[in-house]
């Protein structure tokens, strides 16, 4: 080889770190917190989402994580810092999340984490065209609220009230929990609605065990899922059947979950941060859902609770937990 090809060939070695590509900059707008173990799995989650997109920290992006624990009133000053620093992509979990940064940044590229039904919350005016700065993946969890009721009512026979569990500041939260009103009346049913509030885990659990209901649902939260372990583990310490639509509570205690498989969707939704980080427009790209669902029994905790778990439900199930 000449020696002008091999000055040529070695020159972007010898080029100073500031004149090549300076990675991307991903910030997360994480609903829960980094000390619980669920936040945690997502992240991790979403990191192997990233790598297997060929996007890797430090030298294709800067990860940075803002954690609201909870507070979902902190997304709104949030969305204001993005539209100041404009990040090259941002991932919102919540519904809150998204319209804070549709409404107050609408100029960096979003990216929603399985956010349920952006449509019927009037994030986006399509899943085709979602125009705006909004894009990723979505659930449509009411799909599946009349399947998880019906799954309530037949593994715990004469079921008489049900306690519903979520969080008022989730628009579709509150849209789930009306919903769910005439399905639990046409099975003979009461619902005793329970908004998410200050006392947590242990405001829950002093009134279930004062007016114990015959079971309890916990509607899909981001942030109150840092909690399913304490949630779950509620149904054999009080004798109650949790239920929920994701499986991390029957791992923890409940009875069972039926919803959508969360992991693939958390590593299809970091195709949409590569896209966008290629120069793609969220308007242009889709907002993908799943195509299935998925039933997951503890066998453990049915039998803590003397319920015989049906052989076509065993039969269907995805997972069951001994």
């Amino acid at each position: 080889m000449h020696r002008r090809s091999l000055l040529l060939a070695a020159l972007p070695a010898l080029l100073p770190a500031a004149a090549q590509a300076a990675p991307k900059r991903l910030v997360v707008l994480a609903a829960g917190s980094p000390d619980q173990s669920f936040s945690r799995e997502t992240l991790a989650l979403m990191r192997q989402g990233l790598a297997s997109q060929g996007l890797h920290e430090g030298t294709d992006l800067a990860l940075e994580m803002r954690w609201a624990a909870g507070d979902y009133g902190s997304f709104a000053s949030a969305a204001r810092e993005m539209a100041r620093s404009r990040p090259d992509v941002v991932v919102v979990q919540t519904i809150t999340a998204a319209a804070a940064m549709r409404d107050l940044a609408p100029a960096v590229p979003t990216v929603m984490l399985h956010i349920n039904d952006p449509v019927a919350v009037g994030l986006v005016p399509s899943l085709a065209r979602p125009g705006g700065n909004l894009t990723g993946t979505a659930t449509h969890t009411a799909d599946i609220l009349d399947k998880t009721l019906d799954l309530l009512a037949r593994l715990r026979p004469g079921l008489a009230e049900v306690a519903v569990v979520f969080n008022p500041d989730n628009p579709s939260n509150q849209r789930m929990v009306a919903q769910a009103e005439a399905p639990l009346r046409a099975l003979g049913i009461g619902l005793r609605p329970w908004p998410w509030q200050a006392g947590g885990v242990a405001a829950l659990h002093a009134a279930l065990r004062a007016t114990p209901p015959g079971a309890l649902l916990v509607i899909p939260d981001a942030a109150l899922l840092d909690h399913a372990p304490a949630l779950a583990a509620l149904g054999p310490e009080l004798g109650l059947p949790v239920a929920s639509m994701i499986r991390v509570f029957p791992e923890n205690g409940a009875l069972f979950s039926y919803g959508f498989p969360r992991a693939p969707m958390v590593l299809r939704t970091m195709y949409f941060v590569r896209r966008v980080l290629e120069g793609a427009r969220p308007a242009d790209l889709p907002i993908e859902q799943p195509t299935g669902y998925e039933l997951v029994l503890n066998a453990r905790v049915a039998r803590q609770l003397g319920i015989t778990l049906p052989l076509d439900l065993l039969a269907q199930a995805e997972a069951v937990i001994e």
